[in-house]
């Protein structure tokens, strides 16, 4: 879920930053915008399911979930400004219009995988 929410988070804060590389891929591939951005959600699903699984396992002795919390902010915040400047340094770069919502994004997807924590317990 982490992920859904962090693409639906930058959809929602610069959504004509986000559209116009998605319709350049709808036109591409000849398939409607509205599949394009489905397979956009998709792929953000599972590359969120990817890396927040890999994070509730570096994090399994975390048992708070306020410590869970701050550490998860601290680590994707970072992390996210860390690929932006090399994304930025090393190639194109999202541009000005993307960095703010990637961030932002970033702390959404930190608080969904935050939530693992009481998953972790049950089992």
């Amino acid at each position: 879920m982490g992920g859904l929410a962090a693409l639906g988070a930058v959809h929602a804060l610069a959504p004509a930053a986000l559209t116009r590389p998605v319709l350049a891929v709808a036109e591409a591939r000849g398939v409607d915008l509205a599949v394009s951005f489905g397979v956009a959600y998709a792929t953000a699903a599972a590359i969120g399911a990817l890396v927040g699984g890999t994070f509730a396992v570096v994090t399994r002795y975390l048992r708070k979930w306020g410590p869970l919390l701050l550490w998860a902010v601290v680590f994707f915040v970072s992390l996210a400004m860390l690929l932006l400047a090399l994304s930025s340094s090393y190639g194109r770069g999202a541009g000005p219009a993307l960095s703010g919502p990637i961030l932002a994004a970033s702390a959404v997807f930190a608080i969904v995988v935050s939530f693992s924590l009481p998953i972790r317990r049950r089992r």
